[in-house]
């Protein structure tokens, strides 16, 4: 006969902990994973998702993901991504402080700390013109003081919410050189799974890390099931999209953990799809 104090977790009595089952990380039946998925996406009406943020490290190369864990490399589809600007005033201080002044489609301000905006329109910002950037001594740099990011929402094996990867000037080059490349095979990138790499570069003196896309594979094997999978990924892009496009910017997006800081122990070597061991089905 069972005890009582087994059915808790490390056997503490009156605990609510129960843990003999986490069906996240196990194999479902065919018949139960079309219900088993309705349900996620009913538990998410109303909603409005915080998308998980991933970081590229400057220095290293490596893509942190929440909780600190990195990885050099990562497959996952692009459902969807957009420009936008970001202006601070203030040099980095540590504190996840939202920008002076911000647009989430780079061509107007949509969130300001002020009375009003820097500018009624970015393009004629003194803030996003070459030659306006400070460095953290506060001495002049050739770049801008206002920084144009690309942020790209990306669906990762064994998740159903789209994480956010938040591209800094540097990569902005090489992401456009990449969907061109998809489109003159006349690829959406919504239709191709994406090997997320880095490569060193430099800028302005500075040594950096910058995106890299390559084509890992499709979404589908044939055209069956590539109808369906590209009908449910379209339906995926509309229900994330306040999410997607909508959400304010926070410093978080743009500056990375000192990497000295990261526990060596989270990283995880070789080429690694985060959620590859604990995808629902």
């Amino acid at each position: 006969m069972q005890k009582k104090d087994d059915l808790f977790e490390n056997g503490t009595t009156g605990s609510t902990a129960v843990t003999p089952f986490v069906p996240g990380k196990v194999q479902l039946p065919e018949d139960l994973k079309a219900q088993y998925l309705a349900q996620v996406r009913k538990s998410m009406e109303n909603v409005t998702a915080r998308l998980p943020q991933i970081k590229i490290s400057r220095e290293t190369g490596l893509f942190i993901f929440p909780e600190d864990k990195t990885f050099p490399v990562f497959d996952g589809i692009i459902v969807d991504s957009n420009l936008t600007k970001a202006y601070w005033h203030d040099a980095y201080s540590g504190q996840k402080n939202q920008p002076d002044c911000a647009s989430l489609d780079a061509i107007a301000p949509t969130q300001w700390s002020g009375d009003k905006p820097m500018s009624p329109k970015c393009a004629t910002c003194t803030m996003n013109k070459w030659g306006s950037g400070v460095d953290k001594d506060n001495k002049p740099t050739k770049g801008k003081a206002c920084r144009d990011m690309r942020r790209i929402h990306i669906l990762i094996s064994g998740s159903l919410i789209p994480y956010r990867l938040t591209l800094p000037p540097t990569s902005l080059v090489n992401y456009d050189v990449y969907i061109t490349e998809l489109a003159g095979k006349n690829l959406p990138a919504l239709a191709v799974i994406t090997k997320f790499t880095t490569e060193k570069g430099d800028a302005g003196g500075f040594k950096v890390s910058k995106f890299k896309g390559e084509i890992a594979g499709y979404i589908a094997a044939s055209q069956e099931e590539f109808n369906e999978k590209f009908t449910d990924l379209c339906k995926q892009q509309k229900e994330f999209e306040v999410a997607m496009r909508g959400q304010v910017i926070g410093e978080d997006e743009y500056t990375t953990e000192d990497e000295n800081n990261l526990d060596p122990s989270k990283q995880v070597p070789g080429e690694v799809v985060p959620g590859e061991d604990e995808q629902p089905f």
